[in-house]
């Protein structure tokens, strides 16, 4: 019992001794400008606003969600062919 006493006392000697870091108060934050960007996804690959592809004999055009927002999400819609 007196061992297990003496091995406990060192270890929390060791913690109360241990190294502390700090961290800066800010966090710095690297992007590459593109976090807040518009797209369409289809087959792993991004489109941006105004991108036509064609999905067998469909067209699709990537376009706004909600045509009132400025910076809303994007998605596809059929193409009228008819003009």
């Amino acid at each position: 019992m007196r061992n297990f006493v003496l091995v406990v006392l060192l270890v929390i000697s060791g913690v109360a001794h241990a190294k502390s870091v700090s961290t800066p108060k800010s966090p710095v934050v690297i992007t590459d400008g593109k976090l807040f960007e518009r797209l369409c996804y289809y087959e792993d690959k991004a489109y941006t606003l105004g991108s036509v592809i064609k999905v067998g004999e469909i067209y699709l055009i990537c376009q706004k969600e909600q045509e009132f927002e400025l910076n809303g999400d994007l998605r596809w819609l059929q193409l009228d062919q008819g003009g």
